[in-house]
């Protein structure tokens, strides 16, 4: 594996980047295709990543899209109510959805904080969960990222 495993907490546009370079390294690895896009809108930043892996003898071609939207470091003051939130969710195949969407909310070191600060570390939650009244499943790091894009994109997992 050519990128880390570590998604830094020490701002939210690092652990952004590093989620991209895991992301761009196992598509490499599942011989899979990325369209990457970032937006500015407002005080966020949007990046969509889609991937899309060809199909295989065993499997049709499945898609998967990965979004974040999160406040850069810089901004963090001036945010309100929230400094980022995201999802990873399954693409379509012809036949079928391949699987759940997965919601993600960026976190600061105390949630109801009066001062936004580090570390920042992304929480993994069921669709449709109030990230500010459960616990996340996960705490997304390196190598969670990775299963879970071989488990949606129906991929074998390392051994």
């Amino acid at each position: 594996m050519a990128s880390s495993n570590i998604i830094p907490n020490d701002t939210p546009e690092n652990s952004a980047r590093a989620i991209i370079d895991i992301i761009n390294d196992e598509a490499k690895e599942m011989g899979a295709r990325i369209e990457h896009e970032t937006k500015y809108k407002g005080l966020s930043t949007l990046e969509t990543v889609d991937i899309f892996l060809p199909a295989r003898p065993s499997a049709p071609e499945i898609s998967l899209r990965i979004l974040l939207n999160y406040v850069e470091s810089p901004r963090l003051h001036l945010a309100k109510t929230g400094i980022g939130h995201g999802f990873i969710g399954s693409g379509h195949t012809e036949s079928s959805d391949v699987g759940e969407q997965l919601e993600m909310e960026l976190l600061p070191k105390e949630t109801f904080g009066m001062v936004i600060e580090s570390p920042f570390r992304w929480g993994v939650y069921p669709r449709g969960a109030d990230p500010m009244s459960v616990e996340p499943l996960y705490i997304l790091d390196g190598l969670l990222l990775r299963n879970l894009l071989r488990e949606r994109l129906q991929f074998p997992l390392p051994s």
